[in-house]
């Protein structure tokens, strides 16, 4: 089911690149300090953390039109997508563009293929639920990343970016639930999918 894998990757792609995203410097000093590498590291990770938002998508959906027997079109977002990287690549010859450009190339890179792969896929006739695979995680995963924002804002350290990972995922897991993201579809395939579904239902996490 397309539906299933695009809501799937978006629940796991989408909190992972906001909170990439909001916590980018404060990764960076917990992994080397304070220093000028700080703000270079952490302006990349929040390309990569944004890139993050696409490059899962595009991966499946890619795979999809391969199955669909579209390999054509599959072959023609990639190139497409190569292209653009290349080009962009370019620019990190640029002094004040320097390493930035990778990581903009990646994220445009990654944008094309998801652009060209779902206009193929629309236009193919098949019946995408944008609203429960796509907007709902992106709407939790925003909150997630504005509430990582938030809480790093105000407790620094390591102690500090431990309460926000921890807080950000409960505020993203709660707004999920209250946008009644989840239906019986999404733990079918899983094993012991009829007691999963059996508890979320009693527990009102799904609809």
């Amino acid at each position: 089911n397309v539906n299933s894998a695009l809501k799937l990757t978006a629940l796991l792609s989408f909190p992972a690149g906001m909170g990439l995203t909001a916590l980018s410097e404060d990764i960076m000093r917990l992994l080397y300090g304070n220093g000028a590498s700080v703000a270079i590291g952490g302006a990349l990770l929040k390309l990569f953390g944004i890139s993050a938002l696409f490059s899962g998508l595009a991966i499946v959906l890619t795979g999809v039109l391969q199955a669909l027997e579209r390999q054509r079109a599959a072959l023609l977002s990639i190139t497409a997508g190569a292209f653009i990287k290349l080009i962009l690549n370019l620019t990190a010859g640029i002094p004040k563009v320097n390493i930035l450009g990778a990581a903009l190339s990646t994220l445009a890179c990654y944008a094309v293929i998801f652009i060209i792969d779902i206009t193929v896929l629309v236009r193919s006739g098949v019946k995408l639920s944008f609203t429960g695979a796509l907007i709902k995680p992106l709407i939790s995963a925003l909150l997630c990343g504005a509430a990582a924002y938030a809480f790093s804002y105000f407790l620094k350290g390591k102690t500090g970016t431990l309460i926000a990972v921890i807080a950000a995922a409960l505020i993203y897991f709660v707004a999920l639930i209250l946008l009644n993201t989840f239906d019986e579809s999404d733990f079918s395939a899983l094993p012991n999918g009829k007691s999963i579904t059996e508890f979320c239902r009693k527990h009102r996490i799904i609809r």
